[in-house]
C-alpha cells in the first residue's frame, strides 16, 4: 500500500509514485496494487476514481528552500537510519541518557 504526506523529498504525491513506478518499469497491474488496491481489497472498500489529472506544480514562497539547500536537505533526509543528525560525539551526550540507552544490555 503506498501512502504520503507533504513534503517528503522523494514524492509529494500519487502522481510522482506513479512517474517513479513507470521509471523503474513496475507493471502495470502491480502499480494499482500499491496505489490502493491491496488496501481496497483488504480492507473491503468500494473503488471510485475522483482526481484523473495531475495538478500544477505548487507555487512556492520566496523563503521556501530550492537548489543546493533543497539537494542538502533530500540528501540527509533520505537516511532514515541517521534521522538528520551526520554526526554526533558520545563524549557530549548526557550520562543519563547512554546509561538508560544501555541499561536492557
Amino acid at each position: 500500500m503506498w501512502s504520503s504526506d507533504a513534503y517528503h523529498h522523494d514524492g509529494s504525491d500519487s502522481w510522482s509514485a506513479i512517474r517513479e513506478m513507470q521509471a523503474a518499469a513496475v507493471p502495470e497491474d502491480v502499480q494499482g496494487k500499491l496505489l490502493g488496491g491491496n488496501a481496497r481489497r483488504m480492507y473491503g472498500v468500494e473503488s471510485r476514481l475522483f482526481v484523473t489529472d495531475e495538478p500544477p506544480p505548487l507555487e512556492r514562497p520566496d523563503w521556501f528552500p530550492g537548489g543546493e539547500e533543497l539537494a542538502e536537505w533530500a540528501r540527509v533526509e533520505a537516511d532514515p537510519r541517521a534521522h538528520g543528525i551526520t554526526s554526533f560525539e558520545l563524549s557530549k551526550l548526557d550520562p543519563r541518557l547512554l546509561m538508560q540507552a544501555l541499561r536492557p544490555y
